[in-house]
């Protein structure tokens, strides 16, 4: 009888300490396990990702310097309405142009805010005015077009004059990448 009371008391004394102790630690040892798993998984995209990284990284390498810093001034990373009135400006100087009357319209946005649209790409709006001849105003063009800086002529307009020197106003779209 003692034998059987005894080993009642170990049964319910066994059941207690699982249920008041080893229930409790099992739980938090699934977690653990649950968080071992997912943190596993990451390290394998982390894997994944330097991987892909130093690859790109090579590609880019590749690269000559020049070739690089042609592409950022082909399609800037940034709106740097400075450079892009200098380039022109230097552009204009070649023929002896003063280039004036510059206003500078941000693709649409307030000046200075980057939208987060669809586009990956923002464009900005120069406006400026020159006096010239027209075959001057025509090698001018010429030269917009060639530059590395992607322009778009959105109007140009024109004051005529009976000295054979004529103003010229010119809109240019460029863009940039966000």
């Amino acid at each position: 009888m003692i034998r059987f009371l005894l080993t009642i008391f170990f049964l319910g004394a066994a059941i207690l300490v699982f249920f008041g102790f080893t229930s409790v630690h099992y739980a938090s040892v699934q977690k653990l396990q649950t968080q071992q798993i997912e943190l596993t998984v990451a390290s394998k995209k982390m894997k994944q990702l330097n991987e892909a990284r130093s690859t790109l990284l090579e590609k880019y390498n590749a690269f000559s310097q020049d070739d690089i810093s042609r592409l950022q001034k082909a399609l800037p990373d940034n709106v740097d309405n400075i450079k892009l009135i200098r380039d022109i400006d230097g552009i204009a100087e070649r023929y002896d142009l003063n280039v004036r009357n510059v206003a500078v319209d941000i693709g649409g946005d307030a000046p200075g805010v980057i939208s987060a649209g669809d586009k990956t790409y923002g464009t900005v709006i120069l406006s400026f005015s020159v006096a010239c001849s027209y075959e001057t105003f025509l090698s001018f063009l010429s030269d917009l077009e060639q530059s590395l800086r992607v322009v778009d002529v959105v109007s140009i307009a024109f004051d005529t004059s009976d000295t054979g020197q004529y103003g010229y106003t010119v809109s240019l779209k460029t863009y940039w990448l966000k």
